[in-house]
């Protein structure tokens, strides 16, 4: 046993009024230092409560700004989300006026294509007309005497 610890053992067995002034001061300075620590161990407390609760005010700051971010997020893509809505509703009714243009037009040209084909035929049967005139070029030979136009180069005879 130290010279610390009997003061202790004197001061269980036979209470403060074994104790010699030495014994005394020791008891005394260690309960001085006893009160020192737990003040000590309250601040350190007190400090960490203090800091928790900084922490979580500046974690309440934070979430409050996330949430009011993340409301302003949502209604964007809730207007997003409609303008889509609206464009893709805007682009199926033209793609319904196009088809139903196409199939009016497809009905025009329908008509259009047999007018032309008419007035080929009709074109047909004058070609076949001109061409049942015996139609001969400058340069074909036959009954009606048309000559070859003159040759403009000499012609070479072998001597």
């Amino acid at each position: 046993m130290s010279t610390d610890d009997s003061w202790r053992h004197k001061l269980n067995l036979l209470g403060p009024d074994s104790l010699n002034s030495l014994d005394r001061w020791r008891m005394e300075s260690a309960q001085r230092e006893e009160a020192r620590a737990q003040a000590r161990q309250q601040r350190q407390q007190e400090q960490a409560r203090q800091e928790r609760q900084l922490a979580r005010a500046a974690a309440s700051e934070q979430i409050a700004a996330l949430r009011a971010e993340l409301a302003t997020l949502r209604s964007e893509h809730d207007g997003l989300r409609d303008s889509v809505a609206n464009v893709m509703d805007a682009i199926a009714d033209t793609f319904q006026t196009l088809g139903s243009q196409r199939m009016d037009l497809s009905a025009e040209q329908r008509e259009e294509i047999r007018e032309l084909k008419v007035e080929v035929a009709k074109l047909g049967s004058t070609m076949d007309q001109l061409l049942g005139r015996d139609f001969k070029f400058a340069r074909e030979r036959g009954d009606s005497g048309i000559v070859d136009l003159p040759n403009p180069l000499p012609r070479r005879s072998v001597n």
